[in-house]
């Protein structure tokens, strides 16, 4: 039996070593110059989508004199007096006969490029994501680290949901309604509505599914409520704190 668990104890050893030289391959990735890239990324990206609205978006004469009516009803605004984006697709030759700005459609294509990129990157590190949460009991991990990171994947899966119910649904609608001559202007408030509403609901997954902050956010408002009670409820860190000790 001692040389069964003498041979076997140098294996089990390895595992760990190769598993935690490959968990800090992956968090150099997160570090240095890396780092740097990582904080670019988002604001490269954010340059990018100012610069096609600077190029495709601008204001022009026809849109101008397109909107001038709807801006003057609804906003009692003479159109001039603002400044605005906004794509027509559609214009009038000298014969009155309507023809594709492929210009704007050019920039229809590229947004389209950049929020289909971004979704399906979220998608596709949502299920890399989730198959390693489904095999941390199979390596081994404690129930408290598979509780902890199952609550951490819940909670970017509702994050991921919010900017795509928020954000990518409408403004992909509101991009391409018009693009197949369906009129959306009465819902078009909506949008903004929605994109408003997306930073104050972005936090409240972490808040309210990771059980930690959740417990933290009750004991908050228990004390602005006056409602406070001496009862501690054992939290996942609670019970690994006391199965350590």
């Amino acid at each position: 039996m001692s040389c069964y668990a003498a041979e076997l104890i140098p294996d089990f050893r390895s595992f760990f070593m190769i598993k935690n030289l490959f968990m800090k391959g992956r968090i150099s990735y997160f570090r240095g110059k890396y780092l740097v890239i990582w904080f670019l990324i988002p604001f490269i990206s954010g340059v990018i989508w100012i610069a096609m609205d600077w190029i495709f978006l601008r204001p022009t004469p026809e849109m101008t004199e397109y909107i001038r009516e709807v801006v003057l009803f609804h906003y009692n605004t003479n159109v001039s007096d603002i400044t605005y984006c906004g794509g027509l697709f559609f214009l009038e030759n000298e014969y009155g006969a309507p023809y594709l700005d492929y210009k704007m459609l050019a920039g229809y294509i590229g947004f389209g490029v950049i929020m289909f990129s971004t979704f399906w990157i979220v998608v596709i590190f949502g299920v890399k994501s989730y198959k390693l949460v489904a095999e941390l009991p199979k390596q081994g991990e404690s129930e408290y680290t598979y509780k902890l990171q199952s609550q951490l994947f819940k909670a970017l899966v509702a994050q991921a949901f919010i900017p795509i119910t928020f954000l990518f649904i409408p403004i992909g609608l509101l991009f391409t309604a018009p693009l197949l001559r369906f009129d959306i202007e009465p819902a078009s408030f909506l949008v903004t509505i929605f994109y408003s509403m997306y930073p104050a609901l972005d936090p409240l997954p972490i808040m309210l599914i990771v059980a930690d902050y959740r417990q933290a956010l009750s004991e908050l408002f228990r004390t602005v409520t006056g409602t406070r009670s001496n009862h501690i409820a054992s939290s996942y860190t609670d019970q690994q704190v006391t199965s350590i000790s």
